[in-house]
């Protein structure tokens, strides 16, 4: 019995001289956080069908934000959340926002983050210090002291039809993952607004 702890720890001495411990650790970790991304992509694509299972086109779109607004901090980081849409007279309006705000019912300046993604028709994430958050002419960034800022264009039949706007007051809060899904939910949204347009809803 002496013998055979004697070769257990010299099994073990070996093991850890040689990395064998630590190789088995690092496999471990990589895999836990490979199964937690997918857990997460999961419950992302779950709550993206979930939302647009619940949106119909009776609701307002306030409603459907604060909808979206209420499920997103179970998988993204979420303090504000946005729409801006296009009009027929080529105006960039404020549409809803949750929290609420004043400048709901304005156009957006043209130098604007927000006439940047329509512009460019691609999703953006920013960084805000203080200094470019009083620079930018937009009331919650300001009132929420937002410091990161996602920005979605919603794009339908290669028309962009408006801006989702996602915030945070976290610092660089919205990596490449959380951009993609974002982008995801803008997609669905886009889609799911024109379909309300369509009946004269909006």
């Amino acid at each position: 019995m002496k013998n055979y702890h004697l070769v257990n720890e010299k099994m073990r001495l070996i093991e850890n001289l040689t990395g064998v411990n630590s190789s088995k650790l690092n496999y471990y970790l990589e895999v836990k956080k490979s199964n937690d991304e997918i857990i997460k992509q999961n419950n992302r694509l779950e709550i993206i069908h979930q939302i647009i299972k619940d949106i119909n086109i009776d609701m307002s779109l306030t409603d459907i934000i604060q909808r979206v607004y209420d499920r997103l901090p179970l998988v993204i980081r979420c303090d504000f959340l946005g729409l801006a849409l296009m009009q027929s007279d080529h105006e960039l309006i404020m549409t809803a926002m949750i929290p609420s705000c004043d400048c709901t019912g304005r156009p957006v300046p043209f130098k604007s983050l927000l006439w940047r993604a329509v512009r460019e028709r691609e999703s953006k994430v920013y960084s805000l210090d203080e200094e470019d958050r009083m620079l930018h002419n937009c009331p919650p960034i300001k009132k929420l002291d937002l410091t990161s800022l996602a920005l979605d264009p919603l794009i339908v039949k290669g028309n962009v039809i408006g801006v989702l706007m996602t915030g945070s007051s976290k610092d660089n809060a919205y990596t490449e993952d959380e951009v993609k899904f974002t982008r995801q939910l803008a997609d669905q949204l886009a889609i799911c607004i024109e379909n309300a347009r369509s009946t004269s809803k909006f």
